[in-house]
């Protein structure tokens, strides 16, 4: 049997997302691109782009690809280099669980007792 995952816990995904806007920060830098000038192109104000680097501010995944975008960066070059940098214990690591069609993952129900 294999180990078992420890349930994700709200620093498990504060780490995942400092991973993320981690990511986009050392990319941005690393394509010379500064906060006013990505924020421009997203059509934001700078402090925009400042406050999600700081975690100030969620991204969405839609938030995300648009950033992508604006930085010339492929989704799939970034998330993999995404999932490279999740801690090792993330629940994220274990992938989707998958649950056969009519099957259902609640337990049985207590049949009530007809006799009286």
């Amino acid at each position: 049997m294999g180990a078992i995952d420890p349930p994700m816990t709200s620093r498990t995904r504060a780490l995942e997302y400092q991973a993320l806007v981690g990511l986009l920060r050392q990319l941005r830098i690393e394509k010379g691109v500064l906060q006013a000038d990505l924020a421009r192109a997203l059509g934001e104000p700078q402090p925009y782009v400042s406050k999600y680097e700081r975690s100030e501010r969620r991204l969405s995944l839609i938030d995300v690809l648009r950033i992508l975008r604006a930085l010339g960066e492929s989704p799939d070059e970034f998330l993999a280099a995404l999932e490279r940098e999740f801690p090792p214990h993330s629940d994220a690591r274990r992938g989707p669980s998958r649950v056969k069609p009519g099957k259902s993952t609640a337990p049985p129900r207590r049949r009530r007792s007809t006799k009286k």
